[in-house]
Protein backbone atom coordinates (compact mmCIF):
# COMPACT_ATOMS: atom_id res chain seq x y z
CA UNK A 1 0.00 0.00 0.00
CA UNK A 2 3.21 2.47 0.60
CA UNK A 3 4.64 1.47 -2.05
CA UNK A 4 1.50 2.23 -4.20
CA UNK A 5 1.30 5.43 -2.68
CA UNK A 6 4.66 6.43 -3.35
CA UNK A 7 4.61 5.51 -6.84
CA UNK A 8 1.54 7.80 -7.22
CA UNK A 9 3.77 10.96 -5.39
CA UNK A 10 6.55 10.21 -7.65
CA UNK A 11 4.21 10.24 -10.76
CA UNK A 12 2.37 12.62 -10.16
CA UNK A 13 6.03 15.39 -9.37
CA UNK A 14 7.39 13.85 -12.25
CA UNK A 15 4.51 15.11 -14.41
CA UNK A 16 4.92 18.33 -12.60
CA UNK A 17 8.44 18.59 -13.66
CA UNK A 18 7.76 17.81 -17.46
CA UNK A 19 5.48 20.98 -17.14
CA UNK A 20 8.14 22.98 -15.75
CA UNK A 21 10.43 22.43 -18.15
CA UNK A 22 7.76 22.76 -20.88
CA UNK A 23 7.38 26.28 -19.88
CA UNK A 24 11.66 27.15 -19.29
CA UNK A 25 11.07 25.67 -23.08
CA UNK A 26 8.63 28.44 -23.81
CA UNK A 27 10.31 31.17 -21.88
CA UNK A 28 14.05 30.73 -23.01
CA UNK A 29 12.62 30.56 -27.02
CA UNK A 30 11.66 34.25 -26.38
CA UNK A 31 15.21 34.74 -24.86
CA UNK A 32 16.94 33.01 -27.67
CA UNK A 33 15.19 35.71 -29.93
CA UNK A 34 16.87 38.55 -27.99
CA UNK A 35 20.49 36.52 -27.93
CA UNK A 36 20.31 36.40 -31.91
CA UNK A 37 19.66 39.99 -32.56
CA UNK A 38 22.75 40.81 -30.82
CA UNK A 39 24.93 37.28 -31.20
CA UNK A 40 25.14 36.58 -35.19
CA UNK A 41 28.42 34.99 -35.31
CA UNK A 42 29.69 31.22 -33.94
CA UNK A 43 29.47 29.69 -30.86
CA UNK A 44 32.81 31.44 -29.30
CA UNK A 45 30.83 34.89 -29.23
CA UNK A 46 27.62 33.07 -28.09
CA UNK A 47 29.11 32.46 -25.03
CA UNK A 48 29.94 35.93 -24.01
CA UNK A 49 26.75 36.24 -23.39
CA UNK A 50 24.78 35.12 -19.79
CA UNK A 51 20.78 34.80 -19.61
CA UNK A 52 19.24 35.32 -16.21
CA UNK A 53 15.78 35.40 -15.33
CA UNK A 54 14.79 38.70 -13.19
CA UNK A 55 13.43 37.14 -10.54
CA UNK A 56 16.82 35.72 -9.77
CA UNK A 57 18.44 38.84 -10.12
CA UNK A 58 16.20 39.75 -7.45
CA UNK A 59 17.03 36.97 -5.28
CA UNK A 60 20.75 37.57 -5.56
CA UNK A 61 20.17 41.56 -4.68
CA UNK A 62 17.93 40.88 -1.61
CA UNK A 63 21.27 38.48 -0.55
CA UNK A 64 23.63 41.14 -1.16
CA UNK A 65 21.90 43.90 0.21
CA UNK A 66 21.26 41.64 3.19
CA UNK A 67 25.10 41.81 4.30
CA UNK A 68 25.94 45.49 2.96
CA UNK A 69 29.69 45.50 4.60
CA UNK A 70 30.56 42.13 4.58
CA UNK A 71 31.03 39.27 1.72
CA UNK A 72 28.10 36.91 1.07
CA UNK A 73 27.50 34.48 -1.51
CA UNK A 74 25.83 31.83 -3.33
CA UNK A 75 25.66 29.20 -6.49
CA UNK A 76 24.15 29.38 -9.99
CA UNK A 77 21.63 25.83 -11.40
CA UNK A 78 21.20 25.77 -14.71
CA UNK A 79 22.05 24.37 -18.00
CA UNK A 80 24.58 25.43 -21.51
CA UNK A 81 23.08 25.82 -24.61
CA UNK A 82 24.15 24.18 -27.24
CA UNK A 83 26.11 27.01 -28.26
CA UNK A 84 28.10 27.17 -25.18
CA UNK A 85 25.38 30.23 -23.33
CA UNK A 86 24.75 29.69 -19.88
CA UNK A 87 21.10 29.83 -18.39
CA UNK A 88 20.28 30.59 -14.89
CA UNK A 89 17.53 29.01 -13.85
CA UNK A 90 17.79 29.21 -10.27
CA UNK A 91 20.38 30.95 -7.80
CA UNK A 92 20.74 30.33 -4.04
CA UNK A 93 22.36 32.03 -1.54
CA UNK A 94 24.56 31.78 2.11
CA UNK A 95 23.46 28.67 3.99
CA UNK A 96 23.15 28.93 7.42
CA UNK A 97 26.43 27.81 8.39
CA UNK A 98 28.50 30.31 6.00
CA UNK A 99 31.71 32.21 6.79
CA UNK A 100 31.05 35.69 6.20
CA UNK A 101 33.52 38.10 6.53
CA UNK A 102 35.15 41.81 5.15
CA UNK A 103 37.30 40.04 1.89
CA UNK A 104 35.95 36.62 1.80
CA UNK A 105 33.01 34.40 1.47
CA UNK A 106 33.07 30.40 1.93
CA UNK A 107 29.56 28.64 1.63
CA UNK A 108 28.33 26.43 3.67
CA UNK A 109 29.74 23.23 2.56
CA UNK A 110 26.95 20.87 3.81
CA UNK A 111 24.46 23.13 2.13
CA UNK A 112 25.77 23.55 -0.95
CA UNK A 113 26.12 19.19 -1.07
CA UNK A 114 22.32 18.99 0.06
CA UNK A 115 20.52 21.33 -1.98
CA UNK A 116 23.08 20.65 -5.28
CA UNK A 117 22.51 17.42 -5.26
CA UNK A 118 18.19 17.78 -4.83
CA UNK A 119 18.58 20.28 -8.00
CA UNK A 120 20.44 18.05 -9.67
CA UNK A 121 18.52 14.48 -8.85
CA UNK A 122 15.24 15.78 -8.64
CA UNK A 123 15.05 18.94 -11.35
CA UNK A 124 18.23 18.10 -14.14
CA UNK A 125 20.26 21.32 -12.98
CA UNK A 126 23.52 21.55 -13.52
CA UNK A 127 25.72 23.46 -11.13
CA UNK A 128 27.21 26.21 -13.74
CA UNK A 129 28.54 29.06 -11.43
CA UNK A 130 29.17 30.56 -8.17
CA UNK A 131 28.28 34.93 -7.08
CA UNK A 132 29.63 36.28 -4.35
CA UNK A 133 29.51 40.13 -3.41
CA UNK A 134 32.65 42.56 -3.33
CA UNK A 135 29.83 45.01 -1.17
CA UNK A 136 30.88 48.39 -0.93
CA UNK A 137 34.93 47.17 -1.42
CA UNK A 138 35.14 49.09 -5.08
CA UNK A 139 35.92 46.13 -6.85
CA UNK A 140 33.10 45.39 -9.39
CA UNK A 141 35.26 42.39 -11.11
CA UNK A 142 37.19 39.16 -9.65
CA UNK A 143 40.16 39.43 -7.44
CA UNK A 144 43.40 38.28 -8.18
CA UNK A 145 42.72 35.58 -5.95
CA UNK A 146 39.20 35.00 -7.34
CA UNK A 147 40.90 34.29 -10.68
CA UNK A 148 43.61 31.67 -9.88
CA UNK A 149 41.37 30.16 -7.49
CA UNK A 150 38.74 29.95 -10.58
CA UNK A 151 41.02 29.15 -13.64
CA UNK A 152 42.81 26.88 -10.95
CA UNK A 153 39.69 25.01 -10.49
CA UNK A 154 38.74 24.69 -13.59
CA UNK A 155 41.52 23.06 -14.65
CA UNK A 156 42.06 20.50 -12.06
CA UNK A 157 38.76 19.20 -12.65
CA UNK A 158 38.19 19.67 -16.00
CA UNK A 159 35.61 22.13 -16.36
CA UNK A 160 35.27 23.50 -19.61
CA UNK A 161 33.99 26.93 -18.84
CA UNK A 162 32.41 27.93 -15.31
CA UNK A 163 30.24 31.42 -14.26
CA UNK A 164 31.98 33.31 -11.62
CA UNK A 165 29.45 37.08 -10.61
CA UNK A 166 30.78 39.49 -8.72
CA UNK A 167 28.56 41.57 -6.81
CA UNK A 168 28.87 45.29 -5.39
CA UNK A 169 26.56 47.55 -3.67
CA UNK A 170 25.95 50.92 -1.74
CA UNK A 171 23.20 51.20 1.23
CA UNK A 172 20.53 51.64 -1.57
CA UNK A 173 20.61 48.87 -4.14
CA UNK A 174 23.14 46.15 -5.82
CA UNK A 175 24.63 45.29 -9.49
CA UNK A 176 25.90 41.90 -10.46
CA UNK A 177 28.49 41.65 -13.32
CA UNK A 178 29.13 37.93 -15.03
CA UNK A 179 32.38 36.92 -15.76
CA UNK A 180 33.06 33.55 -17.77
CA UNK A 181 36.43 31.85 -16.65
CA UNK A 182 37.98 28.99 -18.27
CA UNK A 183 41.23 27.51 -17.41
CA UNK A 184 43.37 30.47 -17.78
CA UNK A 185 41.41 33.43 -17.27
CA UNK A 186 38.02 35.19 -16.43
CA UNK A 187 36.73 37.50 -19.34
CA UNK A 188 33.59 39.95 -18.56
CA UNK A 189 30.15 38.72 -20.25
CA UNK A 190 27.33 40.46 -20.73
CA UNK A 191 23.64 39.67 -18.85
CA UNK A 192 20.73 39.03 -21.31
CA UNK A 193 17.85 38.92 -18.91
CA UNK A 194 14.55 37.49 -19.30
CA UNK A 195 11.81 40.17 -17.84
CA UNK A 196 10.30 36.73 -15.25
CA UNK A 197 10.59 34.77 -12.45
CA UNK A 198 11.89 31.40 -13.37
CA UNK A 199 9.72 29.00 -13.73
CA UNK A 200 11.65 26.81 -11.14
CA UNK A 201 11.71 29.05 -8.39
CA UNK A 202 8.56 28.80 -7.13
CA UNK A 203 7.68 25.16 -7.51
CA UNK A 204 11.58 24.62 -5.92
CA UNK A 205 11.23 26.57 -3.11
CA UNK A 206 7.61 25.47 -2.27
CA UNK A 207 9.15 21.74 -2.72
CA UNK A 208 12.59 22.03 -0.10
CA UNK A 209 10.40 24.74 2.19
CA UNK A 210 12.62 25.17 5.04
CA UNK A 211 15.92 23.55 3.45
CA UNK A 212 16.48 26.83 1.52
CA UNK A 213 17.80 29.71 3.25
CA UNK A 214 16.24 33.13 2.42
CA UNK A 215 17.45 36.35 2.38
CA UNK A 216 16.16 39.02 4.89
CA UNK A 217 15.42 41.78 2.73
CA UNK A 218 12.27 42.11 1.31
CA UNK A 219 12.63 44.31 -1.73
CA UNK A 220 15.66 43.82 -4.85
CA UNK A 221 16.71 47.02 -5.36
CA UNK A 222 19.09 47.46 -8.83
CA UNK A 223 21.47 49.94 -9.92
CA UNK A 224 20.33 48.78 -13.60
CA UNK A 225 17.05 50.50 -14.13
CA UNK A 226 15.80 47.79 -16.45
CA UNK A 227 15.54 45.54 -13.04
CA UNK A 228 13.64 47.88 -10.95
CA UNK A 229 10.72 47.93 -13.95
Amino acid sequence: MKTKRNNKINEKRLRRIHQIWANVARIYAKATVQINRVVKSGPSQAARKAVIFKGEMDFISRCILDRKNIETGGQLFGYWTENGTPVILYAIGPGPRANHQVTFFNQDVDYLVKVGNILRNRYGLHHIGEWHSHHQLGLAKPSGHDSDNMTSVIKRRDLGEFLLCIGNCDNFSSSLNAFLCDSSECRSIAWDYVMADSPLRHVIDNDLGRLISKPLTVQARHKDPILNQ
